[in-house]
């Protein structure tokens, strides 16, 4: 179990929006969108601390803080943690800048997250945190806590004035890993000796050695991946945006989004390095990079999360996904397929389009198949050879979002990328393990029987117990 400190620094700025592409899917034109948001991020890991200049606690950091203000990034900076670990988030309002009138109160508030309604960023029923006003005091302040006890994907967002400031772009994306421990609990454990993965004795062929427990997304061995990409879903209306940006009102009532994003971005910008991307500090490499790249065979997981307001109906081309866990929740049918002993993706959920309710988040397997070549030698045959690269497009599939204020093509539009493996061999991985070998057997249950032994050894009583 770690204990993570993140900073949030609520305030405002603005995104530059592809609206027209060349021939080239190059942005040619943009449109620049006023917008609120969080910066910030991981202050510390345990004891080690990842960025100083985050320490809420430090008041050297306030002229750092203060520099901040107006550089709101869409979306907010992505939190994660393990099953089990102590998760603490300080929320700082720096007010905006082109707007210092305003005095608006921000909260964060973890969708699906198990806190209590004090705590629960409601403001009906917590309190928000105002705005810093004198800078030459330290700035209020708010810390929310979270000890995550269900691995899964979560959304986060400011609910205070939810509705105006969910669309403004006060919202991110929380992802949760098994941690070894819980992966242990549920008979899944890697032998210290020959690094190979067990389920309850019976050795895993088809999981690597390298992997860890952040290679699962829940804590059952059929929810491996090799990568994973966090796709968060939006759509903006600018008529509301200009309208909170010069003084003015706006009637929800009225809400016309125009433009569709992926990570802040609409295509082609999709299929670019995201800028706001940091390089890794050592404590994890997940980003929002939303053009996913992967190899032939290997399991890609993708954390697909609707932010806006309309339902989205996600689709990829070119084959199925698995769906294995919904709003951090592990599909049932995987937990059915283990105990009946069944293999293959025809007893799962599978699918090529999965619909998101606003608010809701997904976790999607998705394997390329295998590059081969097709034979179109004849001159009169279109060329359909396959050959890797193979780019599987993944979009909105209410085609009409596929538009950059109405022009085509743009909006949550962006590939995935399947490459070759790069050294020439077949990367594809079994769905079910390969056949036992009698020496591997008798070493997994000799670690699964210590292992329950270790779990189920008498405790030593804590000071004060009898």
């Amino acid at each position: 179990m770690a204990v993570r400190h993140y900073t949030l620094l609520a305030t405002d700025g603005y995104i530059n929006l592809a609206s027209k592409a060349d021939a080239s899917h190059k942005t040619i034109e943009r449109q620049k969108v006023y917008a609120f948001g969080f910066c910030g991020g991981l202050f510390k890991l345990d004891d080690t601390v990842i960025n100083a200049k985050l320490d809420p606690g430090n008041p050297a950091n306030m002229s750092y803080w203060q520099t901040l203000k107006g550089k709101a990034s869409i979306p907010s900076p992505l939190i994660w943690a393990e099953q089990g670990d102590r998760v603490y988030v300080t929320l700082i309002n720096l007010g905006m800048l082109q707007l210092p009138e305003r005095n608006n109160l921000h909260t964060v508030h973890i969708l699906g997250g198990q806190v209590s309604s004090a705590s629960g960023a409601f403001p009906l029923t917590s309190s928000g945190v105002p705005v810093w006003d004198d800078t030459q005091l330290p700035p209020p302040q708010a810390t929310y806590f979270l000890q995550p006890d269900q691995p899964g994907t979560y959304v986060y967002h400011c609910f205070a004035e939810a509705s105006e400031h969910i669309q403004m772009g006060m919202y991110g994306a929380l992802v949760v890993y098994p941690s070894s421990a819980s992966l242990l609990d549920a008979g899944i454990y890697q032998s210290p000796l020959t690094a190979r993965w067990f389920v309850n004795g019976t050795p895993q062929r088809q999981i690597p050695l390298s992997a860890t427990n952040r290679n699962f997304a829940y804590n059952d061995i059929q929810s491996y991946f090799a990568k994973e990409y966090v796709l968060l879903l939006s759509e903006i209306d600018t008529a509301w945006h200009e309208s909170i940006e010069h003084n003015s009102p706006f009637n929800a009532a009225n809400y016309k989004p125009n433009y569709w994003l992926i990570n802040g971005r609409s295509f082609p910008d999709t299929l670019l390095p995201q800028p706001i991307t940091t390089p890794d500090s050592g404590s994890h490499q997940i980003t929002y990079e939303s053009y996913p790249h992967g190899q032939a065979g290997q399991n890609m997981l993708l954390r697909v999360l609707n932010m806006g307001y309309h339902s989205v109906p996600w689709y990829v081309h070119g084959g199925y996904f698995t769906l294995i866990g919904k709003d951090a929740k592990p599909n049932p049918w995987l937990k059915l397929v283990r105990h009946l002993g069944l293999s293959g993706e025809e007893f799962v959920s599978t699918h090529s389009t999965v619909t998101l309710g606003s608010g809701e988040t997904y976790d999607l397997l998705f394997k390329p198949a295998p590059t081969e070549s097709v034979d179109c030698s004849q001159a009169q045959t279109a060329n359909y050879s396959q050959v890797a690269p193979q780019l599987y497009p993944m979009h909105n599939h209410a085609a009409y979002t596929l538009t950059n204020n109405g022009v085509y093509p743009g909006g949550q539009l962006t590939y995935i990328q399947a490459d070759s493996p790069s050294d020439g061999s077949d990367s594809s991985e079994s769905t079910a393990p390969e056949r036992v070998d009698p020496v591997e057997y008798i070493l997994g249950n000799t670690l699964k029987y210590m292992t329950t032994l270790f779990k189920n050894w008498p405790k030593p009583p804590q000071t004060g117990e009898k």
